[in-house]
């Protein structure tokens, strides 16, 4: 059995970036925190956030990062649930759920791999999503009639936003943090790189024509990522307000894309539609942040002309016009 190993890099983003945004969100919120997500075996995310958390929805798959398979051991997902059961114990969370299984799977299925139905009841504050995996992209399930359907990995997001949306709840202030290897290769990527989606997307990719390597493909991946996600987040009455995107060395030094956004539900304007207030050419402008010695920096690209972003997340969040404006 493969086993999930953190890194200093994964350690100190959560320490340092996701931590100071849900202290935000507590604070702003007033409240403790609904988490879902993956906080690996040793519930790592939680224990580090754990002050500002109250409830946890968790995925554990049984042999990362390989494919599920029935005849795998159960030994790290009872050694999460076993983790999060003690702080229940100890009154440090007032409740848990962990499901057997990849959240894509889970979340497209309805269940997870011990026939467990995933329920969600609350409205979640804190998204930790990770598809970083071997799950091939499209993803074959089985829906509810029995029917094997196939999905994209990011439909998963579609369908986390439509759950969220059902819920009977007006506020919703939510971060979704979203990691991906840099040199993702799903078949939707690939089909959005072939054919660009209008002549602001065709530009930003053909100012990258001078760039080769990993340096490209995570910028080309970070047009594809905010694209998708903006046009998910949209359809559900949600606006999208995206955050400085993170590059850094995981596990192997594989090269890692980490992506924050801020959710919230808002109103359609006179369009129908929700609005948003960035745009994916300013978004692109701006430099990647990479982890160094000294903590973030900013990622210098000779021959790309980029622009310096924030590496305060919430203090860029609180300049925003969707923060003044939403919040």
């Amino acid at each position: 059995m493969s086993t999930f190993i953190s890194t200093e890099n994964k350690a100190y983003i959560r320490r340092e970036w996701g931590k100071p945004i849900l202290r935000f969100l507590h604070d702003d919120l007033r409240c403790k925190l609904v988490y879902m997500g993956l906080p690996s075996p040793d519930a790592e995310d939680v224990l580090e956030w754990l002050e500002y958390l109250d409830k946890v929805i968790a995925f554990q798959c049984r042999d990362y990062p390989h494919p599920s398979d029935s005849s795998q051991s159960r030994e790290v997902v009872n050694q999460l649930e076993g983790k999060l059961n003690d702080l229940k114990r100890k009154r440090k969370l007032t409740q848990f759920a962990v499901y057997d299984g990849y959240i894509e799977e889970v979340i497209l299925n309805g269940m997870d791999n011990s026939q467990v139905p995933l329920s969600q009841q609350e409205t979640v504050m804190v998204y930790n999503l990770d598809f970083c995996n071997q799950i091939t992209s499209p993803l074959e399930y089985m829906d509810e009639n029995g029917k094997y359907q196939k999905a994209y990995k990011f439909e998963v997001i579609n369908k986390l936003l439509l759950l969220q949306q059902s819920l009977h709840d007006n506020i919703q202030k939510f971060v979704m943090f979203l990691t991906i290897q840099a040199s993702y290769q799903g078949q939707e990527m690939e089909t959005f790189i072939r054919n660009p989606d209008g002549d602001v997307v065709r530009g930003i990719i053909e100012g990258y024509r001078g760039v080769r390597g990993i340096p490209r493909r995570a910028r080309i991946l970070r047009i594809f990522v905010v694209d998708i996600l903006r046009n998910h987040f949209q359809n559900f009455g949600y606006m999208p307000h995206f955050l400085s995107t993170i590059l850094y060395k995981g596990t192997g030094n594989f090269q890692l894309l980490h992506f924050t956004i801020m959710g919230t539900k808002t109103q359609a304007g006179v369009t129908g539609t929700v609005g948003w207030n960035q745009s994916l050419k300013d978004i692109c402008k701006l430099k990647l942040i990479g982890v160094g010695e000294r903590g973030f920096e900013r990622i210098e690209h000779e021959g790309l002309e980029e622009i310096d972003g924030a590496l305060n997340p919430v203090q860029s969040f609180l300049r925003s016009k969707t923060y003044k404006e939403e919040w």
